[in-house]
């Protein structure tokens, strides 16, 4: 996951009944592609090839940097190192 980092092994470890089926028992890492078609499903090609297309954010904000800090901030998967509220106000994009 490039656009708001990789799944932090604590939230891994605490997924839903049955996610650990979806993350590598020894890096606890998502097993991407070899899931892509879902945990019963065979590989889907197409959405990996979907995925592929994504560029990162950086790259889709162009030169806008005060919203992609905005965001990245924000998107964070881990909670804990999310941006509250209060840090979002204070990122450049709203203080030009």
């Amino acid at each position: 996951i490039s656009l708001s980092g990789p799944i932090p092994k604590h939230m891994a470890r605490r997924a839903d009944h049955g996610a650990e089926k979806l993350f590598d028992a020894r890096t606890d890492k998502l097993r991407w592609p070899e899931l892509s078609g879902g945990p019963r499903g065979p590989r889907n090609r197409r959405a990996e090839e979907e995925v592929e297309k994504v560029l990162p954010l950086e790259e889709r904000l162009g030169r806008n940097r005060e919203l992609y800090q905005l965001l990245e901030g924000m998107l964070r998967i881990d909670p804990a190192a999310r941006a509250t509220p209060v840090e979002a106000l204070r990122t450049p994009f709203f203080n030009p």
